[in-house]
């Protein structure tokens, strides 16, 4: 994920694996393309140094909130499903090492893991 600038006018692209994400619900697949367009601007505004474990801190920080609000916007979906989606990707984050027991952990990666494959949430068809 990069972000663009020409004219004033700022491109965000962003690259997702489709045979990672080919079985997956639409409520994964969002929260993927919303954590890869964080990259993007937390690139374009230079507020991390641009290494994936430093964004991925600062989204563990500041950003789990905003994605799961986001996700309970576009979708039915529980406040603790929304907030383990939220953490995919953050699992190697200091917060994550800091907040949780190995048993929350385990939860919030099989939570992903059921969303990832379409055992949960709204089929892609």
């Amino acid at each position: 994920a990069f972000a663009h600038e020409v004219g004033g006018n700022v491109t965000f692209m962003l690259s997702l694996n489709t045979r990672a994400l080919e079985n997956a619900s639409q409520e994964f697949v969002l929260v993927t393309v919303f954590h890869e367009l964080l990259h993007a601007y937390l690139g374009y505004l230079k507020l991390t140094s641009g290494l994936s474990s430093s964004q991925h801190n600062l989204m563990a920080f500041e950003y789990v909130e905003l994605l799961s609000s986001a996700l309970m916007e576009h979708y039915s979906i529980s406040k603790t499903d929304a907030v383990y989606l939220s953490w995919g990707g953050l699992h190697m984050t200091d917060k994550w090492n800091k907040d949780f027991n190995d048993t929350m952990k385990n939860q919030i990666l099989e939570k992903n893991r059921q969303y990832k494959s379409g055992d949960l949430g709204t089929n892609c068809n």
